[in-house]
């Protein structure tokens, strides 16, 4: 059978172009015999020759794929076959054009250019050396961070050893001398405050009924009784809550405090977000929201300046830098490893000014105060023996639930024992100062869920204000001790050092790189989280994914909508409410015990549930907001409906069938990028007797697979149609979904290890199971015979590289000391390779647009999918995992790829909230646990010749445990409680997908380009991850569509240059209430890039400004102001029309009105 395929292929090729031949010629005859309308002939003649290529593309795969399985089992075949000819990629239409020019018939071969007017499908986008310096180029020898301290040097030198301290046990032995305080005498801040985890062992709703607002109440009432005493408060979630309880006295009360310095607003967030998972979109989204509650009711000038993390576990430089470019002055971090708080300490390091790694001046530079000791609670913050300190927390007075585990409890301060007292606690005030480089001293003094009882306020303040006040009248005691705010300290500190040339206090060692990963005792690493409950570490990305998307097709829609607001229906005020829901439910999920999986079962059930209401309100506005566009600038009013779903917060998206019983149906596809890109959307459909139109009435290039209800069975009466497309920047493309005449060419499908038999209607065949190969214009993967890739051959570099994915599991040890749990990974040895005890089903799915492996085990369903389109994703090499580990008790499991990637150490790069990249080595000075690390969207191996990128979909724990081996930790089940106070196993588990994204690019060196310790992804891994993260959006009509116009692409900005990325463009609230305003934030990146590897040819803009009098189409700029990155500063206004520059690394913010 094959053989005759192979015969008859090309003579039905030659017949179809004869036949078309034959019928332009017809169209000649009957244009001069009758005159008949050219237009519409033309019109006719082209709708069929749309679709004999697209049959006869069709023909073309198919050929290819029964050819390549012939040399897949004959290898020496390969030897003999011009591969060029019979499997390259030649544009379809050339025997047209061909065959047009020898007859010398110019109108015939305009019309064959116009039935390909865009690249033929499998064209390559072709790559160039890269464009090297100025705003773009990082990797050009430019001088890296100037440090004292560089984390990643830190982890090399110093040993990690565990020695037991004393009474501070991770640290030494601290003493002073009281002359130390003769020239300036101790200045001691007793900074009161209460943690309250919006969600962890109750929900937010849970804490706030039983705890937060009693909090709340408190506070403002014992701070009004006495003007001395302060307080800081940081999540805006907890106080809009309590806020929406209260009247205008108690509101009035609480604005009050705030403008007299007694209350602090602190960080000013929603929630104290975590740094390890989070991606940078997330964390500046919540600070805006935070920041914007504040400003509309607290008051517009209530701007937060001083940062307050003391639960995130390890601390990322991306929040630094965020709250820089928010104008925060100061910042406070806690959860770091504690041999690096002693050795922070023995050099006086603890306040540091913490850059970015690409910082070569002093711009991002943030003074930062690491607490020293272990918690951020009152026995480990006065000073450094707990047992002392303990006795100094009042919540702890005999007769509490709450007792010290030194078993020396506090005493009520009075008369008879003040001096004593007072003594002990400036003993160890004393001893904790000599860590610092000036006299000032932070002392905070809460817990978790402080204050929430009066009497546990009255203790707090009015045994501190004994004790204070002895000191205060001591003379001898060398000591002023007061209630105070971060703000107070830090202006004390400035006073005491003065203010360097960047407006930093002055004599502060500068320190670059992360806080990773944590440990807060022995080799208890708190690498376990970085995974912990990966469903919805996934749901995260998806809801962000989508807020994206509809905030910035809402910001358009709205302002089109309201300068056509005779023409255009657009309910802006429901579309906003359902905005600002999805934006306060992101940001309370990028709460520290939120993303992170630590949260206790009924808790993360409270969270999804949130999640997905969110993610139904946004995704179901952009319907409108789509519809609106369409309105507004095409003049077409229609109604639309998703064409995926997600039924539930544990339910997998599914697509949504779109019945052709009323046909046609429109489908858009909008573009959330400011780039244009061409890309594949799928749809499910009843009927394979299907073709899509685009605006001309053209046939665009279609793929018809089987829809799978498992792995072997194809759904009777459904299909998975695929469909090549090209969008503008932010702009729409319809599309004409139509009943065919006869039905489209179904993709070839082979199975292996399967006793499914033919079925020829759905090209369906049984496969022999050896090693196969797939392939598309930029690679050939090579597969062993169970569907597992082995090695990748390049074609653009003709390199063949081994990349090798596996699937493998740790066993996790339980002993005393060692309990591994939502917060701890303690893995019992190397990884074993999975084995399921029987072969997989594998499936082989070529298509014209698309192939695709998959190998099917009981609990992993494994896919490789690569992409025959002209574009940028023809580089991509996706990845897919859906994980079942619900029967796999105390195992955490793992994705593995072993690669020829040749580095001398096993060294990777991760990336930090996708903001930058940095450094990971293997040292096995530190246990294996300890050398695992966030993934949040990015890694990379590298060696001298070539990079291989792997784009995330989810945040996921990730090492290199060997040169050129990369492992990401897919899912995790434990079977006991870590003790770090959920009190709960991590047995919760769901099927989970994960999602990656390949690429691999070799080297091309620049002749002006230095490869620098500072590392930066490529231009294509950046490009691609775009794609991958900001995926299209679908719609269809709900009923058939009738109107004879369909209407041409849509745009809503110009094209932003390669390395620039549209970070956001956010409607604000008109006020308190939730209308939306004419004004927008419009964030702009400019990411920064390696440029010793290539780039796309179309990249050569090196600009990086923007004019923002054309950037939006169809709309103007009436006023325009640069401003903070929280929207809360400004730093002045700009030309309407100006054009803004920017700067490399950088987020660019402004306040734009358009209109």
């Amino acid at each position: 059978m094959k053989k005759w395929t192979l015969i008859a292929a090309p003579a039905l090729f030659l017949f179809s172009i004869s036949w078309i031949y034959m019928m332009v010629q017809v169209h000649e005859r009957d244009r001069a015999a009758s005159g008949i309308d050219v237009v519409a002939k033309m019109h006719s003649v082209v709708k069929t020759l749309d679709k004999q290529f697209a049959e006869v593309e069709s023909m073309q795969e198919q050929l290819k794929q029964q050819l390549q399985e012939v040399i897949d089992r004959n290898p020496k075949l390969g030897k003999v076959v011009e591969r060029r000819s019979l499997l390259g990629t030649e544009d379809p239409a050339a025997p047209v054009r061909a065959a047009a020019s020898e007859r010398g018939n110019a109108e015939t071969a305009a019309l064959a250019a116009a039935v390909r007017h865009q690249p033929p499908v499998n064209a390559r986008v072709k790559l160039i050396p890269p464009v090297a310096g100025g705003d773009v180029c990082r990797a050009t020898g430019a001088a890296p961070s100037k440090t004292d301290i560089e984390m990643t040097h830190f982890l090399e030198k110093e040993s990690f050893e565990d020695v037991d301290g004393g009474v501070w046990k991770q640290g030494y032995d601290l003493s002073y001398s009281m002359s130390d305080f003769d020239k300036q005498q101790l200045q001691v801040f007793v900074v009161p405050h209460s943690h309250n985890d919006p969600g962890w062992l109750k929900t937010v709703e849970g804490y706030f009924e039983a705890q937060t607002r009693n909090i709340l109440n408190n506070v403002v009432n014992f701070l009004s009784d006495d003007s001395g005493r302060k307080f800081i408060w940081a999540e805006m979630s907890y106080l809009s809550m309590w806020w929406a309880e209260q009247g205008e006295e108690m509101k009035n009360k609480f604005r009050r405090l705030v403008r007299n310095g007694q209350l602090e607003i602190v960080t000013g967030g929603w929630v104290m977000n975590d740094e390890a998972n989070t991606h940078y979109f997330a964390m500046v989204d919540q600070m805006i929201e935070g920041h914007e509650w504040i400003r509309h009711n607290v008051g517009e000038d209530i701007i937060p300046s001083s940062g307050w993390a003391i639960d995130p576990f390890g601390h990322s430089p991306t929040m630094a830098y965020i709250l820089k470019r928010m104008n925060f002055d100061f910042m406070l971090i806690q959860r770091t490893h504690y041999y690096v708080k002693k050795q922070f300490a023995r050099r006086k390091s603890l306040e540091f000014k913490w850059k970015q790694n690409w910082d070569s001046g002093d711009s991002t530079g943030m003074l930062t105060h690491m607490m020293p000791f272990y918690s951020y609670d009152v026995p480990h913050t006065c000073g450094p023996d707990p047992k002392i300190c303990c006795q100094f927390d009042f919540r702890r007075l005999p007769g509490g639930k709450t007792t010290c585990p030194w078993r020396v409890n506090p005493v009520p301060i009075s008369n008879d024992n003040v001096g004593e007292r007072a003594e002990m606690l400036l003993d160890q005030y004393r001893k904790k100062s000599t860590l610092f480089r000036t006299n000032v001293l932070l002392i905070p003094l809460g817990d978790d869920f402080r204050y929430d009882l009066v009497l546990d306020a009255q203790n707090q303040f009015t045994n501190y204000e004994v004790l204070m006040k002895y000191i205060n009248n001591q003379p001898r005691m060398k000591a002023k001790v007061q209630f105070g705010t971060l703000r107070d300290y830090y202006d004390a500190v400035v006073k005491s050092t003065g203010k360097d040339t960047g407006g930093l206090p002055k004599g502060y060692p500068a320190v670059s790189g992360d806080f990773y990963t944590y440990t807060d005792r022995s080799q208890d690493y708190w690498s376990g989280y970085f995974t912990s409950r990966p469903f919805y570490k996934n749901l995260d990305r998806v809801l962000e994914s989508a807020l994206r998307a509809a905030e910035l097709v809402f910001s358009l829609s709205h302002a089109l909508a309201t300068q056509k607001s005779d023409k255009v229906v657009f309910d802006a005020s429901a579309s906003f409410a359902r905005l600002v829901q999805a934006r306060r439910t992101l940001g309370l999920f990028q709460h520290h015990d939120g993303i992170t999986g630590t949260a206790r079962m009924n808790v993360v059930v409270d969270y999804g549930i949130k999640l997905i209401s969110a993610y139904q309100g946004v995704t179901g506005m952009m319907t409108s907001a789509v519809s609106a566009m369409l309105a507004a600038k095409a003049a077409v009013k229609v109604t639309l409906s998703t064409t995926s779903s997600r039924a539930a917060h544990d339910s997998l998206e599914a697509m949504t069938l779109v019945p052709m019983a009323s046909s046609p149906r429109l489908v858009t596809v909008y573009n959330p990028l400011a780039k244009a890109r061409t890309t594949i959307v799928r749809l499910l459909v009843d009927t394979a007797s299907v073709e899509v139109l685009d605006a001309d009435r053209k046939l665009v290039p279609i793929q018809l697979n089987p829809s799978w209800q498992t792995e072997t069975d194809a759904a009777a009466g459904q299909y998975e149609l695929l469909v090549k497309v090209t969008v503008l920047p932010l702009g729409v493309t319809s599309l004409l979904l139509q009943k065919s005449s006869t039905p489209a060419t179904m993709s070839r499908t082979t199975l292996h290890h399967s006793s499914v038999k033919e079925n020829s209607e759905k090209s369906i065949f049984p496969g022999d199971a050896q090693p196969f190969s797939i392939e598309n214009p930029q690679y050939k993967l090579n597969f062993d015979a169970n569907g597992m890739m082995k090695s990748v051959f390049s074609k653009v570099s003709q390199t063949s590289t081994d990349l090798q994915i596996g699937f493998h599991t740790y066993s996790s040890v339980v002993r005393p000391g060692h309990k591994p749990g939502a917060y701890l990974f303690f893995p019992d040895g190397a990884a074993q390779p999975y084995s399921a005890g029987t072969k997989p089903v594998v499936r082989i799915t070529r298509g014209l647009l698309c192939t695709e492996v998959v190998a099917r085990w009981p609990q992993i369903y494994h896919t490789v999918r690569i992409y025959n389109i002209e574009g940028l994703e023809s580089f991509a090499i996706d990845v897919e995992n859906l994980v079942d580990i619900s029967q796999h008790n105390q195992k955490e499991f793992i994705m593995r790829m072993v690669t020829g990637v040749k580095t001398s150490d096993p060294v990777y790069y991760t990336d930090l909230n996708g903001f930058t990249m940095q450094r990971r080595q293997y040292h096995q000075k530190l246990s294996l646990q300890g050398n695992f690390y966030p993934l949040p969207a990015m890694a990379y191996l590298e060696d001298t010749k070539q990079r291989l990128s792997v784009a995330s979909g989810q945040p996921l724990g990730s090492a290199s445990l060997e040169p050129g081996w990369l492992e990401i930790v897919l899912d995790r089940r434990l079977m006991q409680d870590d003790d770090r106070g959920l009190g709960q196993p991590v047995t919760d588990n769901k099927p989970t997908k994960s999602f990656f994204r390949l690429v691999l690019e070799h080297k091309q060196e620049h002749p002006e380009v230095e490869a620098t310790s500072t590392a930066y992804p490529t231009l294509m891994a950046n490009l691609l991850t775009e794609l991958f993260m900001h995926r299209t959006v679908t719609h269809a009509t709900d009923s058939a569509y009738n109107n004879a116009h369909l209407p041409a692409p849509l745009a809503g900005t110009t094209s932003l240059p390669c390395h620039l990325f549209m970070v956001n463009l956010r409607t604000l609230h008109r006020s308190a209430g939730a209308e939306p305003h004419s004004e927008r934030a419009l964030l702009l990146h400019n990411k920064g890039y390696d440029c010793r590897y290539p780039i796309p040819e179309f990249c050569q803009d090196a600009s990086s400004k923007v004019n923002l009098n054309t950037l939006f189409d169809g709309l103007s700029v009436s006023s325009a102001s640069n401003v903070s990155l929280s929207l809360a500063r400004s730093h002045g206004k700009l030309d309407a029309s100006a054009t803004i520059h920017v700067r490399p690394m950088e987020i660019e913010t402004l306040k734009l009105d358009i209109q």
